[in-house]
């Protein structure tokens, strides 16, 4: 995803290199003399007493400091995500009705003799700003994606009422309630991998825990040394009686059954395409 915040940094920049860019043609037709000026949307803030076009540059860095603060998961990152959709629409909003209300009120002043134009600037903020809302339509997808639950355990609460004291009398006569945490192992399914392309020193790969990695550096689980993977490319998690891939916002993708994915549940038989590599996702069943 962050990616995606990045391009949204850098249309905010753009939106507020635009405010400075000439956004109005004023042009007079009296006389056979046709004398045309540019003005920036800065100047008409100035000059015309239009105070309220600093919206737009406050509003961009604004934006930005929103993209920086934000989580990479939860309600705080989402709430964040769409202050960020606020401030771009208060930014064309501000834009456009001040365009449309300086038009409108010159021509009826000057009885239609000076026109007031948008030119290069005003569309080149509303190009920003459409480049502005892909990069937020791209991050709120990722959050539409399902997310992974972290537990690697099934936890099981048990109570031994019948453990004697073993510190003396002053401690307590019984044990107190303990969270035992059963290893992958006994949770349902041996999840494993079948190498079907890519050059791996071993056809069948265990996936022994829930937070078992792929990627191109030494300190994953699987290390695919190849240059199209990532270093950190992908992770197997497992949750509520499932396993799911996700994506580590890698550069090539990863590719389950031909289809690039950030976050997918996995079923038996799946093919996954990393790189130059292939596996097929298998779970066996037997106890």
């Amino acid at each position: 995803m962050s990616k995606w915040k990045w391009l949204l940094r850098i249309a905010s920049l753009l939106i507020m290199l635009g405010f400075f860019m000439p956004a109005v043609l004023v042009s007079c037709n009296a006389g056979f003399v046709e004398p045309i000026k540019s003005f920036s949307l800065a100047e008409i803030a100035d000059y015309v007493d239009v105070p309220i076009l600093y919206i737009l540059p406050i509003f961009s860095i604004v934006a930005i400091v929103l993209s920086f603060l934000q989580d990479k998961s939860g309600s705080g990152a989402a709430g964040l995500l769409w202050g960020q959709l606020a401030a771009i629409v208060i930014q064309l909003l501000t834009l456009v009705i001040t365009i449309v209300s300086m038009i409108s009120e010159v021509r009826n002043n000057t009885y239609n003799i000076v026109k007031v134009t948008p030119t290069f600037g005003t569309f080149f903020i509303i190009g920003s700003a459409a480049l502005y809302l892909f990069s937020w339509i791209s991050q709120k997808r990722n959050f539409s994606v399902p997310k992974v639950g972290p537990p690697a355990y099934s936890e099981v609460l048990i109570q031994d009422r019948e453990s004697p004291s073993i510190n003396g009398p002053q401690s307590p006569p019984y044990l107190p309630d303990q969270v035992v945490r059963a290893p992958i192992e006994q949770l349902p399914g041996q999840p494993y991998l079948i190498v079907l392309a890519g050059s791996y020193p071993s056809r069948q790969i265990q996936i022994s825990n829930d937070s078992f990695s792929i990627g191109r550096t030494s300190t994953n689980q699987v290390h695919l040394e190849d240059n199209t993977v990532s270093r950190n490319h992908a992770v197997f998690r497992y949750s509520q009686g499932m396993w799911f891939l996700q994506d580590k916002e890698s550069s090539g993708g990863t590719y389950v059954n031909g289809l690039r994915t950030d976050a997918i549940k996995l079923n038996d038989g799946d093919e996954i395409g990393i790189g130059p590599y292939r596996f097929q996702f298998r779970i066996n069943q037997e106890r």
